[in-house]
């Protein structure tokens, strides 16, 4: 990815740590309990830098279609290509 501010950099680590801990946590049946901030970070910042197209390799799938009343976490996982 090269040089960037460590604030930068900080951002793909958050959005890959919520990404995973999910998957665990759905994986092994248990709830997610995650600061409703450290998600919304994650969120605006995958939003914001990934495009709904995704081409094959790509570190995420395509977003997945649900209904708007998920809790945000769940959001993201979806639009991460997570199906919740």
């Amino acid at each position: 990815m090269g040089v960037m501010p460590g604030r930068a950099a900080l951002n793909p680590h958050l959005v890959e740590t919520v990404a995973h801990a999910w998957d665990l946590a759905r994986a092994t049946g248990q709830q997610t309990a995650f600061d409703p901030e450290v998600v919304e970070a994650a969120a605006r910042f995958a939003q914001s830098n990934l495009s709904g197209e995704r081409p094959p390799g790509a570190p995420f799938a395509a977003p997945v279609p649900v209904a708007d009343d998920l809790p945000e976490i769940d959001r993201l996982a979806v639009f991460l290509g997570r199906t919740p």
